[in-house]
């Protein structure tokens, strides 16, 4: 089976034409997996991808479209300013003010030891309201918020977003050695809603747009068989295959019809035949003696008097002259009086109707058509009688072996052999196109 995935039409995504997103296409029959490259993705979008499947007893396959896509960028964390605690100071405060403290003592220490004595200089009272820089605050770095995606809840963790189911049931007879196109649904079986940030639901699977795949199928007759690996070769192959039979089909019409203008003019030039005969049937209801003339298979009558054509009798039709006494009566059928009825035979047809055709048995014939028509003569002797019957014998008889070899013939049309054997699958598929 070839599956040929055109692309992709009517894709429902949220803005899919500004996304600049990417799409691939997985083909899975349960056993392997394919995977296509990656292509830019649209509302419709081009894909033009083969694939040659193997089939079994039966053929099932997933074709899965996912998706990627450049995200929003997170933003950078800012600083948040962090208050002071009341009635505590800053650790550098209070690093900076014991540093200060012993400073001033060492100073003290050394004017002991090496300074003169001065007079005790009294320290100015501190100020009530003393001025002092207050400690900066401290800047902490803030969690980032992201971003949210809304196409987050129509993909996959993997970026699935699009399935499509086939099965070649569903299609073998609409692609049995002939390829078709059909626009396949695809269903989103993935995506959710909710908050973002808070408990989601999923979603039923929903149409999201249109698969366009085209798909042939060609039988195989043996694991043998070699088969073509691509569409374009298959297709081409069925196309060889069909000009051979035609050119073949043409040639052999050609031979049917040299044959039945052979055998036409054959009957033309050898039968001819004339005389008087009386008839019963056909267009006669009652018996009535006629000029006949016999040319080939065609056996025309012409008025006793005026030898003006009155019919034609086309013997292509006829499969068989009668002239047999004993076939053209049959037992009488006993009602009453058995004694009465035996010994005595009475014609099929309407010389049974009259006392006087008794006497024309002997030199009467009949002549039967496929179509179940029969027609009665007799002569005026029996000299004529034999003439006749085997003029028309012979007619009939060329007749019969012209239909025969043109059936022939024409059966030949289908099942002559070619210059070149097709392959087994070619052969089949075009016999399933001319049943």
């Amino acid at each position: 089976m070839f599956v040929k995935v055109t692309g992709l039409r009517k894709i429902n995504l949220q803005k899919v034409n500004e996304k600049r997103a990417r799409f691939n296409l997985v083909l899975s029959n349960g056993v392997q997996e394919i995977e296509t490259p990656y292509r830019p993705l649209a509302e419709n979008s081009s894909i033009d991808q083969e694939f040659e499947l193997i089939v079994g007893a039966f053929l099932n396959f997933d074709l899965t479209l996912k998706t990627e896509w450049t995200k929003a960028p997170i933003p950078r964390p800012t600083s948040v300013p962090v208050a002071k605690s009341h009635g505590r100071t800053s650790s550098v405060a209070s690093i900076q003010t014991s540093a200060s403290k012993s400073s001033e003592k060492s100073k003290k220490g050394f004017s002991r030891l090496f300074g003169s004595k001065k007079k005790n200089i009294p320290t100015p009272p501190a100020s009530p309201n003393p001025q002092r820089t207050p400690p900066q605050p401290i800047r902490a770095a803030a969690a980032p918020v992201p971003v949210h995606d809304t196409w987050d809840d129509l993909t996959a963790k993997d970026g699935s977003f699009g399935r499509v189911s086939i099965a070649l049931k569903d299609y073998e007879s609409q692609i049995f050695g002939k390829p078709e196109s059909f626009d396949v649904p695809i269903y989103n079986h993935w995506a959710t809603t909710g908050i973002a940030g808070g408990s989601k639901t999923k979603r039923p699977a929903y149409q999201v747009g249109f698969l366009q795949v085209q798909m042939m199928f060609i039988p195989r007759h043996s694991k043998r068989e070699e088969l073509p690996h691509t569409l374009t070769d298959a297709l081409s192959m069925i196309k060889q295959g069909r000009e051979q039979r035609e050119k073949d089909k043409l040639a052999l019409e050609e031979r049917v019809k040299a044959e039945k203008e052979a055998q036409e003019q054959e009957r033309r030039n050898s039968t001819k035949h004339e005389g008087f005969l009386s008839q019963l049937g056909g267009d006669c209801n009652y018996w009535r003696r006629r000029f006949f003339k016999l040319d080939g298979p065609e056996l025309t009558a012409f008025s006793e008097t005026t030898r003006k054509p009155r019919a034609s009798i086309n013997l292509v039709k006829a499969i068989r002259v009668v002239e047999d006494k004993s076939t053209l009566t049959e037992k009488m059928v006993s009602v009453g009086n058995e004694k009465s009825a035996a010994g005595r035979r009475r014609r099929k047809s309407a010389f049974a109707e009259q006392e006087e055709a008794f006497m024309f048995v002997d030199s009467g014939f009949r002549i039967r058509f496929s179509n179940g028509e029969i027609i009665d003569f007799y002569a005026d002797t029996m000299q004529q009688k034999e003439e006749w019957v085997q003029v028309l014998k012979n007619v009939i008889s060329k007749a019969l072996d012209a239909k025969v070899k043109v059936a022939n013939l024409k059966e030949e049309i289908n099942y002559m052999p070619s210059s070149k054997p097709l392959p087994l699958w070619v052969e089949r598929v075009l016999d399933q196109e001319s049943a």
